[in-house]
């Protein structure tokens, strides 16, 4: 009768916790959180992670996230559910992708990134050191728009604190971060950057997407120091012929007359093109001082 009373008298408090985790007008309470997450049984779990539905940001929110991630008796499998289900709210999707993401999980991190990119998740990775730097701009796929836009300029922001690790991942054909290093380089106008990107550009054993992306930031930064990859890649019939033209048109922009033997080359190569004609145009503003 004792053990029936025990277990009724436990089934009761629980409840009465999950009432008050789950209330919508108190925020998330990290001591009965841990006190379910203690008890351990489903219905005590579930509760800790629905209270994680409302109260989005506030610093107890981000205390019950960082126990569920060390709480090694819920499986990713249950936060993977959350992030599967149309049902799931907006701050329980975001409070699952980034349980994963502390467990190393990098369906976490793809969700983040694709998601929830924002200032404040960037300044959180990098809280956590060069790790936390390469985790993320590993995360971050080439082509994601707003998502690299968000975290390069970020990241550039942060130079004192990110440098030494955004060079190692630059400087790595293979570190899976490399793409994301570039665009923060692009806002590095000094020569070690120019001289890493240049790297970059001419090095065949880059993807071709991160060789293109370093040279169009190079066009953007218009270092004279560039020219002949600039030059190399308008000549280059693989690329697009937007890209040829928005690349003869930088050289014009840069202005040196090292470019006129890449301008002239490409008017030869390419006489009836859009790359033709603004080759030529390239050609008169050099020839014409800026003009």
């Amino acid at each position: 009768m004792d053990d029936m009373t025990t277990q009724i008298s436990e089934v009761t408090q629980t409840t009465s916790i999950i009432r008050r985790v789950n209330d919508p007008q108190v925020p998330p309470c990290p001591r009965m959180a841990r006190e379910l997450l203690r008890r351990g049984t489903p219905r005590a779990i579930d509760g800790v992670i629905a209270s994680l539905d409302d109260c989005i940001g506030h610093e107890a929110w981000h205390e019950v996230i960082d126990m569920l991630a060390d709480e090694t008796a819920v499986p990713d499998s249950r936060f993977e559910e959350l992030l599967d289900s149309r049902r799931t709210g907006y701050a329980l999707r975001e409070a699952a992708a980034l349980i994963l993401s502390r467990r190393g999980v990098a369906r976490g991190h793809e969700v983040l990134f694709d998601e929830f990119p924002a200032r404040a998740l960037v300044d959180r990775f990098v809280q956590h050191g060069p790790e936390g730097i390469r985790t993320m701009c590993r995360a971050i796929r080439p082509g994601e728009g707003d998502g690299m836009q968000i975290v390069s300029d970020r990241l550039a922001s942060l130079r004192r604190s990110v440098e030494s690790t955004v060079y190692e991942l630059a400087d790595a054909a293979g570190s899976g971060g490399d793409h994301v290093a570039v665009f923060v380089l692009g806002h590095w106008d000094d020569p070690r950057s120019i001289d890493t990107l240049l790297h970059i550009a001419d090095d065949p054993t880059r993807r071709r997407a991160v060789r293109q992306d370093a040279v169009d930031v190079l066009c953007k930064l218009e270092a004279p120091e560039a020219i002949g990859v600039i030059g190399r890649a308008m000549l280059d019939p693989t690329r697009s012929e937007t890209d040829r033209e928005h690349y003869a048109w930088v050289l014009g922009e840069i202005g040196n007359f090292a470019a006129l033997e890449h301008l002239e080359e490409a008017v030869r190569l390419y006489p009836d093109s859009g790359v033709s004609g603004s080759a030529r145009a390239a050609i008169e503003r050099i020839q014409g001082g800026g003009e």
